[in-house]
């Protein structure tokens, strides 16, 4: 139904999305630069040990397929671009070049237009 909010999807969706990005702060310190969720959570991912920067990618574009998933359709944007941000991070730790599309919307840092790298996500 459109319009209709799932509750539990929602918190299924925005969960994974902070483990995921919980587990950058595994590959570099300082990633996530501020954090004020639940402690556990991030414990439990640093528990889980340092990821493989390939599978977070490839969590990060099954998780953003999955939406909306619930969400409203505001959030699934926000949602998305910061899962696809967190695609290209991830494609980065593994040292592969970035795999994006230039649209009108995409940073020039990504289109190669400057020559400086940039880390496109930290979660808030």
């Amino acid at each position: 139904m459109l319009g209709t909010v799932n509750v539990h999807d929602d918190d299924e969706i925005v969960t994974e999305y902070l483990r995921i990005g919980l587990a950058f702060d595994l590959l570099e310190e300082g990633f996530v630069d501020a954090y004020t969720g639940d402690p556990g959570l991030r414990a439990q991912v640093r528990d889980e040990g340092v990821p493989d920067p390939v599978v977070l990618g490839r969590r990060a574009a099954q998780l953003r397929d999955r939406l909306p998933a619930g969400l409203t359709p505001a959030r699934a944007a926000f949602v998305s671009s910061h899962l696809r941000a967190l695609e290209c991070s991830a494609a980065r730790f593994a040292g592969e070049g970035l795999r994006v599309r230039c649209s009108p919307t995409t940073p020039l840092d990504l289109c190669g237009s400057k020559p400086t790298p940039v880390y496109l996500s930290k979660l808030p």
